[in-house]
């Protein structure tokens, strides 16, 4: 399992031990979507079964995605929290340079890819919305969260 180091707590069966972010694929750009840092966490239970522990920043809510090579997702810029070995966390919607430089809400998006599990943080209400193939939603960048990959994505 890889994190971002957002842990609440472990059982003692439980190693931890820190790789470096391109091991687990995203490389610098990556670096620049998630955490300030280039190191991921590792969680491994070697002798069987163990616990790992997260929990929110804010009130909201932790959800798990289904991650494989028809369902990728793009998530707010801190919305990854973990995810299953193979599941590559990367740079997946920069509309400006400024965005990324920057932080300004809604220019960079985390693609989730691979294949596994990936647990995502949304703050505050969630309300999910299934869009047939052609209608739009407008939706401000501060309240977007998670969209599958395969939707087209313009910030005006």
């Amino acid at each position: 399992m890889w994190n971002r180091g957002e842990v609440s707590w472990t059982s003692a069966t439980v190693s931890v031990s820190q790789v470096l972010r391109h091991h687990a694929g995203g490389g610098l750009l990556a670096c620049l979507a998630g955490s300030a840092s280039p190191l991921l966490i590792r969680f491994e239970a070697p002798a069987g079964a163990g616990l790992v522990a997260f929990a929110a920043k804010l009130p909201g809510h932790i959800v798990a995605l289904d991650v494989d090579s028809k369902h990728a997702y793009l998530v707010h810029r801190d919305g990854w929290i973990f995810g299953t070995e193979y599941v590559s966390p990367s740079v997946g919607c920069q509309q400006s340079l400024g965005g990324a430089l920057f932080g300004e809400e809604g220019f960079v998006l985390q693609r989730l890819d691979g294949q596994g599990t990936a647990w995502i943080e949304l703050g505050d209400e969630l309300v999910r919305y299934d869009l047939a193939p052609s209608p739009e939603l407008l939706v401000h960048p501060g309240h977007l969260r998670a969209l599958a990959a395969s939707m087209r994505l313009e910030i005006t």
